[in-house]
């Protein structure tokens, strides 16, 4: 049997997979992590992404880097977007 603790972290999930879905069909660009902590409050974002994968959302993960003014790669991260 869950207890109460479970429950209320299973709804959080839940909210944050609808949060997700509706930032991402607003904004067709997608998703970073940084963009989830600090917009929707979402610490672990590939965990919510990957789920909402499984459960049958199109989402694609894209790698994008930041370059420094000599082109070296300075900072990687992963955008997650909405297939239409």
């Amino acid at each position: 049997m869950k207890g109460e603790s479970d429950m209320i972290s299973i709804e959080e999930k839940r909210t944050q997979r609808k949060d997700l879905d509706l930032y991402m069909t607003v904004h067709p660009d997608g998703i970073t992590t940084l963009e989830a902590m600090v917009n929707l409050g979402i610490a672990c974002l590939p965990k919510r992404i990957s789920e909402m994968i499984e459960m049958g959302y199109p989402i694609i993960k894209t790698p994008e880097y930041k370059l420094d003014e000599r082109g070296k790669v300075i900072k990687r991260y992963i955008r997650y977007k909405k297939v239409s």
